[in-house]
């Protein structure tokens, strides 16, 4: 189903009120369009099925990083989702508040992870034991307190393309299920890390995969394994 937004009048596409032909020969292509109109309900629909329940939506900024877009969202009270302190810089730019952003993602610096700890991210999120480590220690010197939460690799097949997988444990990304509970107990003994834990649980999905039944289903009992360790944590679950 086409968006309103996008609408056909006759034989021409239009965004919003203005026909896609003439934004084409003011602006030359080709050239990326958007609908301002789109956005802000798409966020609001995502927010809306989440009613009644503690939420943030927060947008990838890997997804687009215009600093136009990210306004609109991050005026609409969207949270940034983040993995670089590029993208932590253009978060803030953007006016998205350090307290509704997330740091995930590999191979984060230490001068990185600094800047997240300055800014007061809502969340670090970490891949391995090495960066727990390494978090702790930053924290420590900084004297400051960090939340964090731990990329769980569930070894779930979501039935997308081998190439963007990232769900198996044949993938690089992410703690073991098995090892999981070591990691949080580790992290619970740490003087850096306050009571609440995170979970982080990320399938690349193809459209698809996304649509089919099966694939959701089979997600379904990672996050209930990780509430029967992570009650006792205060874990909070991001999937």
């Amino acid at each position: 189903m086409r968006s309103p937004c996008f609408p056909y009048r006759g034989r021409h596409l239009y965004v919003e009120n203005v026909p896609v032909n003439e934004i084409a020969l003011r602006f030359g292509t080709p050239l990326y369009v958007y609908s301002q109109a789109a956005l802000v309900t798409h966020l609001r629909e995502y927010k809306k099925a989440f009613n009644g329940v503690r939420h943030l939506v927060c947008f990838a900024l890997k997804a687009n990083s215009n600093l136009t877009i990210l306004r609109i969202l991050a005026g609409e009270g969207a949270g940034a989702d983040i993995v670089s302190g590029g993208e932590l810089y253009k978060a803030v730019k953007a006016g998205f508040s350090p307290q509704k952003t997330v740091f995930a993602g590999v191979g984060k610096t230490e001068e990185e992870i600094r800047a997240a700890i300055r800014y007061g991210v809502l969340l670090l999120h970490l891949e391995s034991e090495e960066e727990l480590n390494l978090v702790s220690q930053v924290a420590r010197d900084m004297k400051r307190t960090v939340t964090i939460g731990f990329r769980i690799n569930p070894d779930i097949d979501a039935g997308t393309h081998p190439h963007i997988a990232t769900g198996l444990s044949s993938n690089k990304f992410g703690v073991p299920l098995d090892t999981a509970v070591d990691h949080y107990r580790l992290a619970a003994s740490l003087p850096s890390y306050p009571s609440r834990i995170a979970n982080h649980g990320h399938l690349s999905l193809s459209k698809s995969a996304a649509k089919s039944p099966k694939s959701n289903r089979s997600t379904l009992p990672v996050p209930n394994q990780h509430r029967v360790f992570g009650h006792r944590w205060g874990v909070w679950n991001r999937l």
